[in-house]
């Protein structure tokens, strides 16, 4: 059960970060902050996948040039307490920390900075 709703909430992820491409502006135009469209957009469309895959809480951050430009918070941290969750609280990135460590390699890869037939050791 904890393997599909680790799953959901990749899949929840993926799918904002998806969104996010349609609904940001061009990129020619200089902006830090995503738009009302896009986070009225989140605000109806997380709670309902939450309620799908059976996911308690969630916590989303965007980041856009170093700087965090939009967080919000949605279900709750507790269930029996029904303490909700607020966008400072610490939450566990579990199994996708897997997928992100993943993709920083192969950028560094791309970038000429590691070589993926060195052995880990080299870098560790």
């Amino acid at each position: 059960m904890i393997k599909y709703k680790v799953i959901a909430a990749f899949v929840i992820g993926f799918f904002g970060a998806a969104a996010l491409a349609l609904y940001l502006p061009d990129r020619k135009i200089k902006t830090h902050s995503p738009s009302e469209e896009f986070a009225a957009f989140l605000d109806f469309r997380v709670p309902k996948l939450m309620g799908i895959y059976g996911i308690p809480g969630v916590n989303i951050s965007l980041v856009r040039d170093g700087l965090i430009v939009y967080t919000a918070a949605y279900g709750n941290a507790n269930q029996k307490s029904g303490q909700k969750i607020t966008v400072d609280m610490p939450m566990r990135v579990q199994s996708i920390s897997k997928s992100v460590t993943a993709w920083a390699v192969l950028k560094l890869a791309e970038e000429g900075k590691l070589n993926l037939e060195d052995p880990a050791e080299k870098y560790l």
